[in-house]
């Protein structure tokens, strides 16, 4: 019978359940004396990021275990993992993704699993950074990287928006697709979605040429496009510098003046870039910001000269100070996260609550402050100060200046988390651009600061050729290509505006070394980075950095760079090969002009460089003088002293400027007519 049954029933019901019970107090009472499992190996090495994957089960290989002689010996394809503590989407992939059971064991089965902090080794930050990737204008703080044993990338993901899935399905099907390219060879692996993407990675020829006018019209039309204030957001510093080197100084004046009247300008702190973009937009990478300023602020001093805008060379001035004040610190530029909590859209660094103006300045002040700095809630909900008037502004700057110095006392102090004690490179890209600024502007006192932070830039030397990575022992990098640029394109600055011969020298030997350390033999490739305490036998990936990031692209510069020592050597035999390495790479990488409207405005002012190849030579007991004074009206030239071994076929000429372009000389001339010879046919 069923009540029968359910009788007989109960007490076993009743007995297994205090059993189970009794197990699960007693498991409970036992829980604290059982050793939790041993963390990831991985977590005690340097980084907070290598720290975050103590609890995965991933065997996790470092750059210094040779993962490409495993990868090579077992054929399996190695996965990158790169990312810095800081970065959300990294910490997800770590919580979401990594910790999933069976992405752990296909990872231990099917690939050589390699993990990397890139706030220790910063020269890992950006990796290959395909085009499709850049198109988005966000850099990553984390991603994977998937290579052959050879070390040639066949696969890359990032999240690009806090809305895309993530997780681990999706993850593993990622894996299959990268899989199945790892196995193809490169005559095979014709897929249209990553053709153009493999001929950057891998610096294919091919059989077009660049077209500059296409991509200025692609990088206008974008800017008329979003328009002010998003605008800013669409171009690079870069592509505004390439569009006054392509003489649409009129198109880019006018765009720079409706940013400027907009929140772009960090009026309190005389910067620009208050942030970088990243997948958490509160963090605030210093170093990142620290260059984009550098660059915008020689980007704004190059428009000065050849508008002679008042306002504009204030903008420039204020970049100038800004980047002096704001990123120098220990004797170098450090490394830094500055994190900003927003409340509905407003920054306690840099946004103002109606109430403390209202009572911290008169009536009269609160007008001036509604008028002239749009500090109106009304019509600025974020409250962050905007200079409505650039013509006021010029008229009465030391009036503005006094109500944003009154404006720093009252802002709210936000936490900034110190990270490496000096970096070269970001060091030397400030030096450079803030000497080149000094040069454009015309400004002594300037100059004079500017060469005291390449004094800084020059610590970094260990030898005649060789620089040290930055001065925090802690960080494990090898050498990068943006590093040694870098100091190359300092010391050129410095001997533009100072004739010194000893810079200049370090300068060259830093360049040769370079393209030494990071070309890639019988290819017009130079490498991102190199191994370093690694026998070249056991493989490291490789690939060139062609796209712009928070810094300009390796490549970029390089040609440029060439270009600008070629005009320096150009009667000797180094000059010539400068010369001709710029012209390779040009032809390497000049058809992305065409085939790509976006980050490599690097790459495309350098290549209306190398095509004008147009120089200043100037001559004379005072030729660093004179070349001094010439760069303001040639912003986009070269300006050469003839001192000493520098193209001593100038100097028996008279005392002057000469203007050389395409091997035909012109001149003498005074500094002021210089512009108007470079502008005759």
């Amino acid at each position: 019978m069923p009540g029968w049954g359910a009788k007989q029933t109960y007490p076993a019901v009743v007995g297994t359940m205090v059993v189970l019970v009794g197990i699960f107090t007693t498991f409970a009472l036992l829980r604290p004396l059982i050793p939790p499992p041993e963390p990831n190996p991985v977590a005690s090495l340097p980084g907070g990021f290598m720290a975050q994957a103590a609890k995965e089960r991933v065997r996790w290989r470092t750059l210094s275990d040779e993962p490409f002689a495993e990868a090579k010996r077992t054929d399996r394809p190695l996965l990158f993992v790169v990312g810095c503590d800081w970065n959300g989407a990294g910490r997800q992939f770590d919580n979401a993704v990594l910790s999933d059971t069976e992405v752990a064991e296909r990872l231990n089965r099917e690939f050589v699993p390699v993990r990397i902090d890139a706030t220790v080794s910063p020269e890992w930050r950006l990796g290959p950074m395909p085009l499709a990737w850049a198109a988005s204008g966000i850099e990553p703080g984390w991603y994977v990287l998937v290579l052959r044993p050879d070390g040639r990338p066949v696969g890359h993901f990032a999240r690009n928006a806090s809305r895309q899935k993530l997780d681990a399905q999706v993850f593993l099907s990622v894996l299959s697709t990268a899989q199945r390219l790892a196995g193809l060879d490169e005559a095979s692996a014709s897929e249209r979605a990553m053709a153009l993407d493999r001929s950057v990675l891998f610096g294919q020829p091919t059989s077009e040429t660049g077209d500059l006018s296409q991509y200025a019209e692609s990088s206008l039309s974008r800017l008329r496009a979003r328009g002010a204030p998003s605008g800013v957001e669409s171009l690079n510093p870069w592509e505004w510098r390439f569009l006054g080197a392509d003489g649409l100084t009129s198109e880019e004046a006018k765009g720079v003046r409706a940013l400027m009247v907009s929140g772009f300008v960090d009026w309190l702190d005389g910067g620009f870039f208050r942030s970088i973009e990243t997948n958490e937009a509160p963090v605030v990478r210093f170093e990142k910001v620290a260059t984009l300023n550098a660059d915008t602020t020689a980007t704004l001093a190059a428009l000065a000269a050849q508008t002679k805008d008042p306002f504009v060379r204030k903008l420039a001035e204020r970049g100038f100070d800004g980047c002096l004040r704001a990123f120098v610190h220990a004797r170098s530029v450090s490394s830094a996260v500055f994190v900003e909590a927003e409340t509905m859209g407003r920054a306690k660094r840099y946004s103002f609550k109606p109430q403390v103006l209202a009572r911290s300045f008169s009536a009269e002040e609160n007008v001036f402050l509604k008028a002239e700095l749009g500090l109106d809630v009304d019509s600025n909900a974020a409250m962050v100060p905007v200079v409505k008037d650039p013509i006021n502004f010029v008229e009465r700057t030391a009036v503005y200046d006094g109500y944003f110095a009154r404006l720093r006392n009252l802002r709210s102090s936000a936490g900034l988390r110190q990270g490496t004690s000096g970096l070269v490179g970001e060091t030397a890209t400030l030096a450079a651009r803030l000497v080149e600024t000094a040069r454009l502007l015309n400004d002594r006192t300037r100059l004079g600061q500017a060469l005291e932070l390449f004094a800084l830039a020059d610590e970094f030397r260990t030898g005649p050729d060789d620089l040290l990575k930055t001065k925090d022992n802690a960080i494990i990098g090898s050498p990068c290509l943006y590093d040694y640029l870098a100091y190359a394109d300092a010391a050129v600055q410095v001997y533009q505006a100072t004739g010194d011969a000893r810079t200049l020298e370090s300068g060259t030997a830093v360049l040769k070394r370079s393209l030494r350390l990071f070309g890639r033999p019988g290819e017009p490739v130079l490498l991102s980075s190199v191994p370093e305490r690694i026998p070249e036998e056991a493989g490291w990936a490789t690939w060139p950095s062609v796209t712009d990031g928070a810094a300009a692209s390796a490549t970029g510069t390089a040609v440029r760079l060439l270009q600008t020592y070629a005009c320096v050597y150009r009667d000797r035999p180094a000059g010539k090969a400068f010369r001709s390495q710029a012209l390779t790479l040009v032809s390497a990488y000049g058809h992305l002009t065409r085939n790509v409207g976006f980050r490599i405005g690097c790459l495309a002012h350098a290549m209306s460089v190398v095509l004008a190849d147009t120089s200043v030579v100037t001559t004379g007991p005072d030729a660093a003088v004179l070349a001094f004074k010439s760069a303001k009206e040639a912003p986009e030239t070269p300006c050469v002293p003839a001192l000493g071994t520098v193209r001593t076929d100038f100097q028996g000429k008279a005392p002057g400027v000469y203007v050389v372009r395409q091997g035909t000389v012109t001149g003498p001339f005074a500094p002021e007519e210089v512009g108007a010879a470079l502008g005759a046919p």
